[in-house]
């Protein structure tokens, strides 16, 4: 029983120092390693919270927050839901330093990320019919306002550098 207690101390300990945490990607990020267009492709991204895209019947009411109201599901026509900690990857930025990024495959199947004051690249909507929208695929889609705060993150590992070691038997 003890040796099988000490094995998972051990695999416990393995596994949280080899945990790698997501940090918010930030401008300073992209001027450290001297990222553009051509080589952020590469850069394995995240995304931080839920991203809930909709279509609804043109007569549905929204409450204050900007919210459908539905009954029973009724009036959403389609919904796609874009989960927490989804890998993602930019696909181009633009003149403005936006970000087109891309969870899956399709035709303009890419939602755009712009920094923001704190230096985070969140998700960018526009005002249509005084909602919020995001054009996904060609078509445009009603977010929820809690899709409002997704920004992008990076995975960071963190490295334990161990000094180096040697063994003195002795002197006889």
């Amino acid at each position: 029983m003890r040796l099988f207690s000490a094995a998972l101390l051990v695999l416990g300990l393995m596994i949280f120092h080899a945990c790698a945490t997501y940090t918010p990607f930030t401008e300073p990020m992209l001027q450290e390693f001297k990222l553009d267009t051509k080589n952020i492709k590469t850069v394995q991204f995240y995304l931080s919270e839920e991203i809930l895209m909709f279509k609804v019947k043109s007569n549905q009411e929204f409450n204050k927050q900007g919210d459908v109201v539905v009954k029973s599901g009724e009036g959403i026509t389609e919904k796609i839901r874009i989960k927490r900690n989804a890998p993602c990857r930019v696909e181009k930025i633009d003149k403005e330093g936006v970000f087109y990024v891309r969870f899956e495959e399709g035709k303009d199947k890419v939602l755009k990320f712009k920094k923001q004051d704190n230096n985070r690249y969140y998700l960018l909507t526009e005002i249509k019919d005084n909602r919020y929208q995001v054009n996904y695929g060609g078509e445009w889609y009603y977010v929820n306002t809690p899709s409002l705060v997704a920004f992008i993150m990076v995975q960071m590992k963190t490295e334990k550098n161990s000094p180096s070691e040697r063994s003195i038997g002795g002197k006889l």
